[in-house]
């Protein structure tokens, strides 16, 4: 058993996960005391649970409700762009749950924080001195600066960007010479990769050792035939664009590890708990962010927590992702959700009342994935409208388009083909293809 941390009970029935000792009360504290002087909306939420910040903390934190994506858009967007007083900031971008994109800002302080944990991070995983680092994705190439430093920071000693574009063979070719010993992707990256790495070296003379992915989880079984055909370890990295980089998995591939001191996890109405371990949908606590900070935020995820000591030596508690609560998919390592594409066209025809989002798992002829939309008939008048929306409005698609990862599909049929009671109102055909 466990004795570094607890589980707290909300009085709604909400569990927690808090590090034991009295530090925390007064880390939290401090916390709830910063928020409450640089938000003006959680500052009226601290003053409305009626508790003391400073004798009592967790009472205050208990009654304070969630956070969605709206405020985290809109209202603590604009707060924290007003709290840093015209100092030097970076945002980070989200493909986000509906057509307008989550932006994060994020100051140098709140960088280094992240940093730190991405340094966990790789370190649990086996990078460190000496090693070559090549990073792998579509677009997106300044988010790699910082995992560079990160890196840079543990001793690796040279790091690259590789932009993959349609052309897979030929974009992956640069490995051939880099012979990195980590390589950073993401798995419908890799799973697209796959049949050009799986034959560039043999077991014995392949120079990647360890592979981080990144970004969604990675398929059970493609994981083992990468591990066994390249002999290198697949670890994945956990983490939101709000809530950032967040926990690495174990050596032992059971569980990722986090700090309840950087991040405190929160179960909504847990629908499994016992001693240990509690699982449901999560909200999380940025402890660690100074500027666009947020409390029991809403990220949409089914997760497992348990402060069990983990057997490979970790002391943190470990987490597990177990599904999306949303109807999500994932593109090329870009997140999209039926949501998404339905206010886009909602608000550009509002004559559309009800689609399905079809994924097909074959292929076009140049190797694009397939992506059906499908409408009512009485919809049809309107398709050069939604087809120049999904080539150029779509936040994340717009690249894919360009590069060649999609193609689109708009197909009309009878409206009784959308009468059932429940449709399905997106259709994933894929598996995971790595033979």
């Amino acid at each position: 058993m466990s004795a570094k941390y607890s589980f707290y009970k909300h009085q709604n029935g909400d569990v927690s996960l808090f590090p034991q000792g009295k530090n925390f009360p007064e880390l939290l504290g401090d916390y709830l005391k910063r928020v409450n002087q640089t938000s003006r909306y959680y500052e009226n939420l601290i003053r409305n649970a009626g508790a003391d910040i400073g004798g009592n903390p967790v009472g205050v934190f208990d009654v304070l409700p969630y956070t969605n994506k709206e405020l985290y858009r809109h209202m603590l967007a604009r707060e924290a762009l007003e709290d840093i007083r015209g100092a030097s900031f970076v945002t980070d971008f989200s493909s986000g749950s509906v057509s307008e994109p989550v932006i994060r800002v994020c100051t140098s302080q709140d960088d280094l924080c992240e940093q730190e944990i991405t340094e966990s991070t790789f370190k649990r995983a086996g990078m460190g001195q000496g090693d070559r680092m090549v990073c792998i994705d579509v677009g997106a190439a300044s988010i790699y600066d910082f995992y560079f430093r990160a890196a840079r920071n543990i001793g690796v000693a040279n790091a690259h960007f590789l932009h993959l574009t349609s052309q897979i063979r030929s974009s992956v070719q640069p490995l051939r010479k880099l012979r990195p010993d980590v390589v950073l992707t993401l798995p419908s990256l890799l799973t697209r990769m796959w049949p050009a790495l799986k034959g560039m070296w043999t077991p014995d003379h392949c120079p990647v050792r360890l592979m981080i992915m990144m970004g969604e989880p990675i398929d059970t079984n493609f994981r083992r035939v990468v591990e066994e055909t390249l002999q290198c370890k697949v670890i994945s990295f956990y983490g939101t664009t709000e809530i950032g980089g967040l926990a690495g998995e174990c050596e032992l591939q059971d569980g990722h590890h986090f700090d309840p001191e950087f991040v405190v996890p929160t179960i909504k109405a847990p629908i499994q708990q016992n001693d240990e371990s509690v699982t449901g949908e999560v909200v999380y606590t940025t402890l660690h962010e100074h500027t666009h900070s947020v409390i029991k935020y809403e990220v949409g995820d089914i997760v497992k927590l348990s402060r069990t000591p983990c057997a490979c030596g970790e002391p943190t508690p470990r987490l597990w992702f177990i599904e999306r609560t949303n109807e999500a998919f994932i593109l090329a390592g870009e997140k999209f959700n039926y949501n998404m594409f339905f206010n886009a066209f909602a608000q550009a025809v509002p004559a559309i009342e009800i689609m399905s989002v079809e994924i097909f798992k074959e292929e076009s002829t140049d190797g694009a994935q397939i992506l059906s939309f499908n409408f009512p008939t009485s919809v049809a008048p309107h398709e050069d409208k939604i087809r120049n929306l999904l080539k150029k409005d779509i936040f994340g698609l717009d690249s894919l388009y360009r590069y060649g990862f999609v193609k689109f599909n708009i197909v009309f049929k009878p409206v009784s083909e959308f009468s059932n009671r429940k449709i399905r109102r997106l259709i994933d055909h894929r598996g995971v293809q790595y033979q």
